[in-house]
């Protein structure tokens, strides 16, 4: 964890304050990017894992057949439109959830 910024005494220290969490913003972007990059290489791997463990211990020729159609980009961009729009799909209907219970509780109120 960061340490705790202390009290800041003149433009000086303040100055000194805004390059150090530069400074830390700059290292987890960097962080953030070599996270990113394991992601993209190792995707359609982590994906066959988590949901199809299955295949992942059995192997075979099914597994061999999933991971190389996991490896098609074109198919992982389809597969991800498909997942977006899926959990947006989620996210409204559950905001709809969210409105009409907090609009029933408001009426309830008054």
């Amino acid at each position: 964890m960061a340490r705790a910024a202390k009290h800041i005494q003149g433009l000086k220290g303040l100055d000194q304050e805004i390059h150090r969490l530069r400074r830390h913003a700059r290292k987890l972007e960097k962080e953030l990017d070599t996270s990113l990059s394991f992601l993209e290489n190792n995707y359609s791997k982590m994906m066959t894992g988590s949901l199809f463990p299955f295949l992942r211990d059995r192997g075979g020729i099914a597994g061999s057949i999933l991971e190389l159609i996991l490896r098609n980009q074109k198919f992982r961009e389809k597969l991800g439109e498909l997942t977006e729009q899926v959990f947006g799909k989620a996210t409204e209907g559950l905001e709809f959830l969210i409105e009409k219970m907090g609009s029933k509780k408001s009426s309830d109120v008054f």
